[in-house]
């Protein structure tokens, strides 16, 4: 019987439903799947080396390594984000100024350091954090720092001394002797006279001067009451020495402001107390009241002290300091004999825009503004906090727009303004940025930098009542700059990666191709021009 007839079946043999549809569909399953493979491979004897596919082979590999590398170390380092942000400070958070500059033709005596803002804020005479030192024209340190401390302790008077309600003089009444009993010295006669005698208070007066017609009357009257009270023999003797026709005499005793009492024993007025071992000295100022109960009362003093040490110079200083009125003790201060004066320290101010101002202010004085020279040198001038560590340097360095260094902080450094005459005032207007760099990490501390850009002028200070100074104006900005460290992400490394291998792959092995393809047609054509 035939296969399949009469219901005979071959062994092995199996229905059409369950025996050829049922291998039919797992084979093309599997062939599908087979011909989903992207890397599909030929038999190795199907394909055979090249000098060009080794060459290139060789730079691949070499140019995949260095990219991959590059890479890498471009994924180990974080990248900077900068963003400009409306400024993010505290509310009333107070920016911090510091500077040190030399004055060197502006005595110390008389120099002050004020603040002004926009909100209005006014601070006058800083002494609690800023120092000011006597130096030479040169800028050689000429005596002791004067601090808060030492400056309250020798200011009788802040705002100005007293004066008596007698009517003052006028100028030619100022000039003319027979209205005086104290006696009129000249550069001629100063040394002899001051030498003469045990103790010499001298009057350094300019008869254009409105304070100093309001002393003259008191002075002659203190004069009077002394030689009344004590004779010819009175230990303490009242002069006067006019500015305006013995220049050469005040400007060697650094008068810059009118009337200047200084004390004179046996021909020296400065104060031993002051000495520092180091050849500075200062002049013995009297800075208490211009009314004759003073005066009277400050002479009669010294003269006690004077007859209780008659061997040698009285150093009124010190004599009056261990005496039982603390409040006359305070009558005499400090002159420094240096020409100059250096200002350093520093200030808290608010973020708005100010000034701080250096220049002579002399409450119940009158100030010579031809004679002011406001020259000076900014050895430093930086605002926020300096650079107090390695780190802080090393972060700015990294983390900077502009990769700068400590040089970001003070474009001041070194500069030097001269005065090209006597009555100049110098403006110095800075506008500051704030950049605030917060580095990778966790718990990691930000930092501050505080740039600024700088302007200065010079001019003359036109007016009576305008005495020179040096202005340095400021004007924080209202934008503040964030720079951020952030790590590439992950993602973004691999993608890199796989465009970096498959990249160099593809184009190195299409310059293979056409290596080995041009290199093929030149074989061939070389191998049939041997055949003819």
């Amino acid at each position: 019987m035939l296969p399949g007839i009469g219901g005979y079946r071959p062994p092995g043999t199996m229905s059409g439903v369950n025996g050829f549809g049922g291998g039919r569909s797992t084979m093309v399953s599997a062939s599908g799947i087979r011909g989903f493979d992207f890397y599909r491979t030929l038999p190795k004897e199907l394909t055979e080396s090249s000098l060009a596919g080794i060459v290139t082979s060789l730079l691949a590999s070499l140019f995949i390594v260095m990219l991959v590398g590059y890479e890498f170390a471009d994924y180990m380092t974080p990248d900077n984000v900068s963003e400009l942000v409306v400024d993010r400070s505290d509310f009333n958070e107070v920016l911090r100024v510091t500077f040190n500059v030399s004055f060197p033709a502006l005595s110390c005596e008389h120099l002050e350091v004020d603040v002004k803002d926009a909100v209005g804020t006014r601070r006058y005479n800083m002494t609690r954090t800023v120092t000011r030192t006597p130096i030479s024209a040169d800028l050689e340190r000429a005596g002791l720092p004067q601090t808060a401390r030492s400056t309250a302790q020798h200011s009788a008077a802040p705002d100005g001394p007293k004066y008596d309600d007698y009517p003052p003089l006028s100028e030619e009444e100022m000039r003319a002797e027979e209205k005086h009993l104290s006696e009129a010295l000249t550069s001629r006669t100063f040394d002899a006279y001051v030498h003469k005698h045990p103790v010499v208070m001298v009057n350094f007066f300019a008869p254009w001067c409105p304070w100093c017609q309001r002393l003259a009357p008191t002075w002659e009257e203190a004069t009077r009451v002394l030689f009344q009270r004590h004779g010819a023999d009175n230990d303490v003797r009242f002069a006067r020495v006019d500015c305006t026709a013995s220049q050469d005499l005040c400007k060697k005793y650094q008068i810059q402001a009118y009337p200047a009492i200084r004390v004179f024993t046996k021909g020296s007025d400065e104060s031993a107390a002051f000495v520092d071992g180091k050849g500075h000295h200062a002049h013995v100022a009297y800075q208490g009241d211009r009314t004759v109960d003073a005066l009277v009362t400050f002479a009669e003093a010294v003269s006690y002290h004077r007859q209780k040490a008659p061997a040698g110079p009285l150093d009124v200083k010190a004599a009056l300091a261990n005496s039982d009125d603390k409040e006359l003790s305070k009558v005499v201060g400090d002159a420094h004999k240096a020409p100059g004066c250096n200002i350093n320290g520093f200030l808290l101010v608010k973020k708005v825009p100010g000034a701080i101002t250096m220049s002579l202010v002399a409450p119940g004085h009158s100030l010579d503004a031809e004679r002011i020279d406001t020259s000076h040198v900014v050895h430093k001038f930086f605002f926020g906090l300096p650079l107090a560590t390695r780190e802080a340097a090393r972060v700015l360095k990294r983390m900077h727009p502009h990769g700068l260094t400590r040089a970001w902080m003070d474009k001041f450094a070194g500069a030097q303004f001269e005065s090209p005459s006597a009555n100049m005032t110098h403006e110095h207007y800075m506008q500051v940025v704030l950049t605030t760099m917060t580095p990778l990490g966790r718990g990691v501390r930000s930092h501050d930098a505080y740039e600024y850009t700088l302007h200065s002028h010079s001019y003359s200070a036109e007016g009576a009542d305008q005495v020179p100074e040096t202005r340095f104006s400021y004007e924080p900005s209202p934008i503040q700059i964030m720079v951020s460290e952030r790590r590439q992400p992950l993602y973004h490394f691999v993608t890199s990666l796989c465009a970096v291998v498959g990249g160099v792959f593809t184009v190195m092995g299409m310059l293979g191709g056409g290596i080995g393809a041009a290199s093929a047609a030149l074989k061939k054509k070389l191998d049939l021009g041997k055949q003819y």
